[in-house]
């Protein structure tokens, strides 16, 4: 296009270069909102947490608790949840974790020992319909002992070995042990049929660390058996014939957490040194999926066990709201259509050609019309993928510029064929792309192998998941196949053009 058809055409040049500048204009308020706000597109009012205690102290290995709530500030009240950001080690259970504002509850703040003393910040921020800015917790984790303590225990007189049950509940988990009948003390060398059994459970301090190779798992909590006051690897249960006669233990648990078995160590009344003391190996449990509990039926000597479960990794439940996702990429399609569509109709030279190559032009702007539309509102609007999974979101964005540069040689007709070639061959290994990132589960991304099928879900799974929601998924299904029919398109007009 020379300078006389610029100025030919000049309001049309300019109605090009105003939507231009209202879609990055828009691009840049809603990526600054959903910094300062944690937007969404389903967003329609704000709220604020105000929490009780702003500055905590807590001991390394224990739990302290907070009140919160998640107050309406503006606008219509709707599906709102509260969730947090801190340091591994930190970690926030809330007993309201979601609902319409203004609503209140409870969080439990629990510091694994293996957090060096110090001061930390927990940021609590509302997601969803009303979203909030950050609210800030300082808590200041204090150095531990060099014991753990008994926080909890209860003991059972077992006569002529007849057996018998115990519960104990700690931090909302509870643990029940099933001594059997039958079941005998085998100690220093003597049977003994009437023994006490206790089960007792230990705060996490920070002296026992958690294993080689388990980095990515927080200590909760720490339990153990004791025969007559006394835990040693060297007494054990046994049935009548001298076998080892394990107690059936019940933990109320999540599925993902897992126990090893921790030998060594002395006890000293109420406190348990565990200096000298090792782990020897990862515990077996099954889980019951109708009584939601985890079973092992291997514990047969009082020895420690250490309870720990993965680092906690947080996903919005989703919510669909109707057709408030739509608006702005809506908005974002038509102008799209309306600079391509202008482009194509006023641009020089291809009213010379035959119908049939028009037409395939057509359809490719059409195709990256809604190729860009698509990307653009997932950059916009996909918090978690910039979060959660930067490396796939910095492909979106390289994938967005790529393309953009790619189609300017094809629109000015200047080595279009060339351009077509590495546009459509890019287009199509990008598809490709896609279709692994879902099978592998996004494995560039935090979520990688702690939550099954979590690819396919939060790609396309429009909602139906508790993983995935209407609106980014369509947006990425719209990237799917604009992406393909690009691919294709340019590649066909390369080779027949």
């Amino acid at each position: 296009m020379d300078l006389n058809n610029i100025i030919m055409h000049k309001n049309k040049v300019a109605i090009v270069l105003i939507a231009i500048i209202v879609i990055l204009s828009a691009c840049l308020i809603a990526v600054n909102e959903n910094k300062q706000l944690n937007y969404s597109p389903d967003a329609i009012g704000s709220s604020r947490i105000i929490v009780s205690e702003s500055v905590l102290n807590v001991t390394a290995g224990s739990s302290i608790y907070d009140n919160y709530t998640v107050r309406l500030v503006s606008g219509t009240t709707w599906g709102t949840y509260i969730n947090y950001k801190t340091v591994n080690g930190i970690s926030v259970s809330f007993s309201n974790s979601g609902g319409d504002p203004t609503y209140t509850g409870t969080m439990n703040i629990h510091v694994s020992g293996n957090v060096s003393p110090g001061s930390y910040i927990i940021s609590l921020y509302a997601t969803g319909d009303d979203p909030s800015p950050y609210t800030n917790v300082t808590v200041n984790v204090i150095a531990h002992e060099d014991y753990i303590k008994i926080v909890s225990e209860k003991t059972l007189q077992i006569k002529d070995a007849a057996g018998g049950n115990l519960s104990l509940t700690y931090d909302n988990v509870t643990l029940l042990v099933n001594v059997r009948p039958g079941t005998y003390a085998f100690i220093n060398g003597t049977y003994h049929k009437n023994y006490n059994f206790t089960l007792v459970i230990f705060n996490d301090n920070g002296l026992i660390k958690t294993p080689a190779g388990y980095n990515n798992y927080t200590i909760n909590f720490i339990f153990a058996f004791e025969v007559n006051g006394i835990i040693s690897q060297n007494i054990s249960l046994v049935n009548s014939t001298g076998s080892g006669y394990p107690v059936i233990t019940y933990m109320k648990s999540p599925e993902n957490w897992i126990s090893w078995t921790y030998i060594g160590g002395m006890l000293s009344g109420k406190d348990f040194y565990p200096q000298g003391g090792s782990y020897r190996f990862i515990d077996k449990w099954t889980y019951n999926k109708t009584m939601d509990e985890l079973v092992n039926d291997q514990f047969y000597k009082p020895v420690l066990w250490v309870v720990m479960s993965p680092v906690h990794e947080y996903v919005q439940p989703a919510v669909y709201r109707g057709f408030i996702p739509y608006i702005s990429a809506v908005a974002v399609i038509i102008a799209i259509l309306i600079i391509l569509s202008t482009v194509f109709v006023y641009m020089p030279g291809y009213a010379k050609k035959s119908p049939s190559k028009i037409n395939r032009i057509f359809y490719l702007y059409i195709s990256m019309a809604f190729e860009f539309s698509s990307m653009v509102y997932l950059i916009i609007y996909d918090k978690f993928l910039r979060t959660a999974a930067p490396l796939h979101y910095d492909f979106l964005i390289a994938a967005f510029i790529i393309s953009i540069a790619l189609l300017v040689p094809v629109v000015i007709n200047k080595y279009r064929k060339a351009f077509l070639i590495t546009l459509g061959s890019l287009s199509i290994l990008a598809w490709i792309g896609l279709i692994i990132d879902a099978e592998l589960n996004l494995p560039f991304s935090s979520v990688h192998s702690s939550i099954p099928n979590y690819g396919w879900e939060y790609l396309f799974g429009f909602g139906t998941g508790a993983f995935s929601s209407f609106n980014i998924s369509m947006g990425f299904s719209v990237f799917f196949v604009s992406i393909i029919i690009t691919g294709i398109i340019s590649i066909y007009i390369s080779m027949n053009d």
